[in-house]
């Protein structure tokens, strides 16, 4: 969309609201490791036994680990992650958290986001395949030197809910709202299929092909 939306970005104060965007720890995603726990210490059950492995079977049917606050039908696994990645704040901030045990639900505290990489390490092609969206799971980014925000892209499949608490380094800008908009089109497009007769995504590769974006 840039080129068509501008400006692409408004600068802000830090708010846990949709579009900002901020850094947090997102995990890479599927998660493509497990834990199988080997041996729990009945004194101390954060002393484990463990070794890597996938994610199969034997991850399940360990003694219960109270510390984990995992049962013995439960299992671990391992996703790994990169310290102060910026993520842009989709929404649900409002959900809610259920305790069966107790019988009762609370404010969970999280928001959904989605993880933004940047596309300096791809060649040309690819990242002029990401500015016309060219792939259904990236939502380009465009530069902004005067936000000091390198081009980049946003993996839509990688959304995923992290704790509000855990949000730091706000980057003093957010998407601005037509740019917002453009994103929640293409993310329904690319979770459900779902693409509004007006389509400002197709209006835009309509307008590249045709010449007009350059």
């Amino acid at each position: 969309m840039h080129g068509l939306i501008d400006p692409f970005y408004d600068a802000c104060k830090p708010a846990i609201e949709p579009g900002h965007i901020w850094c947090d720890q997102p995990v890479y995603l599927p998660a493509r490791h497990g834990v199988k726990i080997a041996r729990v210490d009945p004194q101390n059950d954060s002393n484990l036994d463990y070794k890597v492995c996938g994610r199969t079977a034997e991850i399940f049917g360990h003694a219960p680990v109270k510390s984990l606050g995992m049962e013995s039908t439960e299992g671990a696994v391992i996703a790994k992650t990169k310290r102060d990645r910026p993520v842009i704040v989709l929404g649900g901030a409002h959900a809610s958290e259920f305790f069966p045990a107790e019988g009762r639900a609370s404010h969970a505290e999280i928001v959904m986001v989605v993880p933004v990489y940047s596309s300096s390490q791809y060649e040309a092609q690819v990242r002029r395949r990401m500015q016309i969206y060219d792939f259904t799971n990236v939502f380009y980014l465009p530069e902004a030197p005067s936000l000091g925000f390198k081009e980049g892209f946003a993996r839509l499949d990688h959304v995923q809910a992290v704790a509000q608490a855990h949000l730091c380094k706000h980057k003093g800008m957010k998407l601005a709202d037509e740019a917002f908009d453009a994103l929640t089109e293409w993310l329904a497009s690319f979770l459900a299929g779902l693409k509004p007769a007006d389509s400002m995504i197709e209006d835009y590769r309509r307008w590249v092909i045709d010449g007009e974006g350059g």
